[in-house]
C-alpha cells in the first residue's frame, strides 16, 4: 500500500472509530499535531506511525527495508561523548529494543563499513 493511501487508511480506522484527533493522540501517548501532521502527510514520522498503529491495535507489515548509516570523523571516533554514543548504540538493549516495534533486521548495526580519507 502506497504512502497515501496508508495515511488516508489510518485517518478512516480514526474516524470510524469515532475518536478526535485529540482522544487519539492521548491514546497512543503522542501530540494532538503530530496526529494532525501524520493525517495531513505533511511529515514522516516513524515513530509515531508505529504509536498510532498500536493505538489503533493494527499490525505491521514490512513494505521496504531501510538502512542507516552514521558517518563519524577519525578526530572524533574516539573521544568520550563518541564512544557512550557508540557504545549505547551497539549495545544488544539497544539492538532488541529496535526489533521489537517492526522486526528491524539489526544482524549488521554496528559494523564498520569503511574508512574514508577527507
Amino acid at each position: 500500500m502506497e504512502k497515501t493511501k496508508a495515511i488516508a487508511k489510518l485517518r478512516r480506522i480514526r474516524r470510524l472509530s469515532g475518536l478526535t484527533q485529540a482522544e487519539l493522540a492521548e491514546r497512543a501517548a503522542i501530540s494532538r499535531p503530530a496526529v494532525a501532521a501524520i493525517e495531513s502527510d505533511s511529515v514522516d514520522r516513524r515513530g509515531d506511525v508505529e504509536m498510532l498503529r498500536e493505538a489503533y491495535g493494527l499490525g505491521f507489515i514490512l513494505l521496504r527495508e531501510e538502512r542507516y548509516d552514521l558517518a563519524i570523523p577519525d578526530a572524533e571516533l574516539e573521544s568520550a561523548p563518541v564512544r557512550r554514543r557508540l557504545d549505547a548504540l551497539n549495545s544488544r538493549r539497544f539492538a532488541h529494543e529496535l526489533a521489537q516495534p517492526c522486526a528491524h533486521d539489526t544482524a549488521r548495526m554496528g559494523e564498520e563499513l569503511a574508512r574514508i580519507d577527507c
